[in-house]
């Protein structure tokens, strides 16, 4: 099939907020539903050199081809740059102070890159990072729209204690106080922005879709929840290892019975039971 010219003026939807929050839900069922590339958290490029971290033909095939054209425009790729531009840790040590421009000169040809191997004029960055989303801001041909997706915080906190690289109980709440404090700055200064809880994207996936196609004037097209393709993004969480995807309605909350009082903030901020 012939590759589809994407627009003079790039759009990525940035989808920032903690791990284990469901970002690779919501980037899959936003590439399905405005016909975008789901690119999966594409901080993890320069990490890894642009080879993605999990084995599989079609997707080494597709991000060979982009590695490929960032090499034929001279961009090379630093991975230093997530620990000063992207992660708290730059805040502290006062590198995230230094000047961004090669990082933001290498992204914004990625995206590019990602576009014109793809086809498409919509790309779905779900990188969670908000300082990376600021550092990202205003670049020169590419239009953000950013979706600051969040779930229970005490539902996160028990994910975060069975991930790969489990979190202590204490670090898992540390953890989320400063990455949604992170993404409450960014979402003060950015725009266009909205703010989609996890549980109402899989009980109303059409509404929560139209809420970010109308605030980024966004193209919209048919999808259906129970069969949405996951397509070849370069990094995520082990669903990206299927084909397709089935949106469920969440089961039961088992964190009502388990509140942190940590977390009574940020459960009144998201409109979550307190």
């Amino acid at each position: 099939m012939a590759k589809q010219c994407p627009p003079d003026r790039l759009h990525v939807v940035y989808v920032m907020g903690a791990a284990r929050s469901g970002s690779t839900i919501a980037g899959i069922l936003l590439a399905n539903a405005t016909g975008g590339f789901f690119g999966g958290e594409l901080d993890m490029y320069a990490r890894s050199a642009g080879i993605p971290p999990e084995d599989h033909e079609t997707r080494d095939i597709f991000w060979s081809r982009v590695r490929q054209r960032l090499e034929d425009a001279g961009e090379v790729e630093s991975d230093d740059w997530h620990r000063r531009f992207e992660h708290p840790r730059g805040v502290i040590d006062g590198s995230l102070f230094r000047s961004p421009r090669a990082f933001r000169r290498f992204n914004a040809r990625l995206y590019h890159a990602i576009a014109e191997e793809s086809g498409h004029g919509v790309i779905v960055d779900t990188s969670h990072y908000p300082l990376r989303r600021l550092r990202l801001a205003g670049l020169p041909g590419v239009r953000f729209t950013t979706v600051h997706i969040v779930r229970n915080p005490d539902d996160v906190v028990a994910a975060l204690q069975t991930d790969i690289s489990p979190k202590s109980v204490v670090g898992a709440q540390v953890y989320l106080w400063v990455v949604h404090l992170l993404s409450e700055l960014a979402f003060c200064v950015i725009r266009p922005k909205v703010r989609v809880r996890l549980e109402d994207a899989l009980l109303d996936p059409e509404g929560s879709v139209s809420a970010v196609v109308w605030c980024g004037d966004l193209p919209r097209k048919p999808f259906n929840p129970r069969a949405l393709e996951v397509g070849t993004p370069f990094a995520g969480n082990r669903i990206i290892r299927h084909v397709a995807v089935s949106l469920r309605p969440p089961s039961e909350d088992r964190s009502r019975n388990q509140k942190s009082f940590w977390q009574l903030p940020w459960r009144g901020r998201f409109g979550y039971r307190t």
